[in-house]
């Protein structure tokens, strides 16, 4: 986040199905692209796939976090949002700068 200008940042989180969800046998019809890495930690590319025509739409995002297996090794846990999001946030606010999530 940057003090010199005015900056919206979009972000997405894919959760995990509702228990719900899952004994319905629902299908994941979001699914993050380029895996993360040290440098850049979240996913910026999401696909969504029709689930009756299969029809594939790509959207990007400022970061995208997917948290939907939380066994899994790329999980966004709540940590990895605030490094991302939060913190650059917080150090703005602290030098004057307004900010919302």
């Amino acid at each position: 986040m940057s003090s010199s200008g005015a900056k919206i940042t979009v972000a997405l989180r894919m959760r995990p199905f509702s228990s719900r969800e899952a004994d319905e046998g629902a299908e994941q019809v979001v699914h993050m692209t380029g895996a993360p890495s040290v440098n850049s930690p979240q996913h910026t590319t999401c696909t969504l796939t029709d689930p009756d025509s299969g029809d594939i739409r790509k959207y990007v995002f400022d970061a995208c976090f997917d948290s939907t297996n939380p066994a899994g090794s790329h999980n966004a846990g709540q940590q990895d949002v605030y490094v991302v999001l939060g913190a650059p946030l917080v150090l703005a606010a602290l030098s004057g700068v307004n900010g919302c999530l």
